[in-house]
């Protein structure tokens, strides 16, 4: 006689996805009430999104005698829902119930669009991750990306503008060397990406100032201050750039700032009154290759190393 209900169980062990299709491997239990009556196995797949409720022939896929089955192509962005049964070698055959059912859906994916695989970086440089997943089209995803495996994962919000998930990395200290950048997706039901990773060259930051702009105060003693912008070789500015200066005439003075998200800082001086000027001059720049030949001023006010300060 044959059972009417069979006791498999089906367990998605692996499933992977790209952005036109993906794969699941399906695997269940041996029949074990008779395995003489046993010729092989079908699997049934539904579709809840596309309305199928039900298991029909149209959706049944002979696997014979395995117990693991890859079913490849499946639709992006759909879940899938699957049984199986046993059959004999009857014909027309004899079939069991259905297993236990089992669903699963393709994972998030996200590739990072910038910097490109294999170009060369430097400055501060704009990450880019954009992400499939049709469980989330509003984009509400917990997107982030890792320097060289490091283990601390950076955060990328969303750009409603470039409509791509994005973060500003500082590549200065990774001057000369070949860096991998590692991104993953997290849909807000929990599925996760698999890791998408790129490896780049970060050039040797070749910097420069770009602008120096002075100002002064009245009093005794005066103050004056400078701006002053830090460039890459790219005329891109720099943040976290370290500058070093030094002043003439003053009593006191700061030497040493850190460049913002702007590449801009400032350094500040107090003069006695007796001194009718400052004259303040950048001797280094740092992490990277200072090279003060290039430096400029779009004001014209200066040459971009030193600038003279009046007092007010």
């Amino acid at each position: 006689m044959w059972i009417k209900c069979i006791a498999l169980v089906v367990l998605l062990i692996a499933c992977g996805s790209s952005a036109f299709a993906w794969d699941v491997n399906v695997a269940w239990d041996d029949f074990l009430n008779d395995p003489a009556l046993v010729s092989g196995y079908y699997l049934y797949y539904r579709r809840p999104a596309l309305g199928e409720t039900t298991y029909s022939i149209d959706n049944r896929i002979d696997v014979g005698d395995n117990l693991l089955f890859s079913v490849t192509g499946m639709q992006s962005g759909l879940e899938y829902c699957f049984v199986a049964t046993a059959h004999t070698a009857d014909t027309p055959p004899l079939e069991s119930g259905y297993s236990n059912e089992a669903c699963a859906k393709p994972k998030p994916t996200a590739t990072i669009t910038n910097p490109v695989d294999g170009t060369t970086v430097s400055g501060t440089q704009l990450v880019q991750v954009s992400v499939t997943d049709p469980d989330d089209a509003a984009g509400v995803q917990s997107v982030t990306f890792q320097i060289n495996t490091t283990g601390t994962w950076n955060p990328m919000p969303w750009n409603a503008a470039s409509q791509l998930y994005e973060a500003n990395w500082n590549t200065a200290i990774y001057a000369g060397q070949s860096v991998e950048l590692t991104a993953i997706s997290v849909d807000p039901t929990g599925f996760i990406s698999d890791p998408t990773s790129i490896t780049v060259t970060v050039g040797n930051n070749r910097l420069h100032v770009g602008d120096l702009d002075g100002s002064a105060t009245r009093g005794s003693p005066w103050k004056a201050s400078v701006v002053i912008q830090v460039h890459n070789q790219f005329h891109a500015p720099v943040a976290n750039a370290t500058v070093n200066g030094s002043w003439k005439n003053v009593s006191s003075s700061t030497k040493v700032c850190v460049t913002d998200a702007a590449g801009q800082c400032t350094l500040t001086a107090k003069i006695n009154k007796k001194f009718g000027n400052t004259v303040f001059t950048v001797t280094r720049v740092r992490p990277g290759v200072y090279e003060s030949a290039m430096n400029h001023d779009p004001d014209g006010d200066s040459n971009g190393t030193s600038i003279t300060i009046v007092r007010p």
